[in-house]
């Protein structure tokens, strides 16, 4: 599962942008699909480091423990 955060806290997954309350929803439909599947976030340095962590406690609270985080200069 790939879960981008944008500077402006946005989330996308899978290239579909995502509302906070629904990233625990569409990584368990996601998961029924693959489930040993992992999660890579990929962050943007100007993102809210609390705001990512709780995207990814949303991640591990639909079952995805193997979480990889990579973070992205601005302007990348």
């Amino acid at each position: 599962v790939l879960v981008a955060v944008t500077p402006d806290n946005e989330i996308w997954i899978n290239k579909k942008k995502v509302e906070p309350d629904q990233v625990r929803s569409t990584v368990e439909a996601l998961r029924q699909e693959n489930p040993k599947g992992t999660a890579v976030i990929q962050v943007d340095a100007d993102a809210d480091s609390g705001f990512l962590i709780e995207v990814a406690n949303q991640i591990r609270d639909a079952g995805v423990d193997d979480i990889a985080v990579s973070t992205e200069e601005a302007g990348s």
